[in-house]
């Protein structure tokens, strides 16, 4: 019985699209909007931030060039993970264990924009849009030819 009970609790809190994450000590529940609007306020380029980290460190002769990559990737690093905490109210892992550690903040924010990814996706908000249907397909001036590619059609 207990079973049902846990069955029926995830399925009902999995259709309200609540964000949940660990945050070293219990479970957390956000509501995703809120979340990404804080997300805009509190890091408005977090995107551009994330992609900076995602891209490897240049082949370049230059050291300095290197160097300075290395560090806008640190600084990225730490605006979105301090950011991420607030975001979150995220403590730092303290000598207990409890808190979550720097890797954890981005595994969090992580896994909050693949949620809303998904999110995205099952709700199909970009869908691809066909315009106003009418009542006859559109006639195109030209056809296809297996031999020569496209060619023009004939007027009637």
């Amino acid at each position: 019985m207990f079973y049902i009970g846990t069955i029926k609790k995830w399925l009902r809190d999995r259709g309200r699209n609540i964000f949940q994450y660990w945050d070293g000590s219990r479970w957390q529940f956000a509501d995703p909007i809120v979340v990404g609007s804080r997300l805009e306020v509190e890091i408005p380029d977090y995107f551009e931030l994330l992609e900076l980290l995602s891209k490897r460190v240049p082949n370049v002769p230059s050291t300095s060039l290197k160097e300075e990559f290395i560090s806008k990737q640190r600084d990225a690093g730490k605006r979105i993970t301090l950011a991420s905490r607030s975001i979150f109210n995220l403590k730092p892992m303290d000598e207990n264990g409890v808190g979550v550690t720097e890797s954890e903040v981005m595994s969090i924010l992580a896994g909050y924009l693949k949620f809303m990814e998904v999110i995205a996706r099952e709700s199909q908000l970009f869908r691809n849009s066909q315009g106003v249907a009418s009542g006859s397909p559109a006639v195109s001036p030209i056809e296809h030819s297996a031999e020569s590619g496209i060619v023009e059609k004939a007027s009637s």
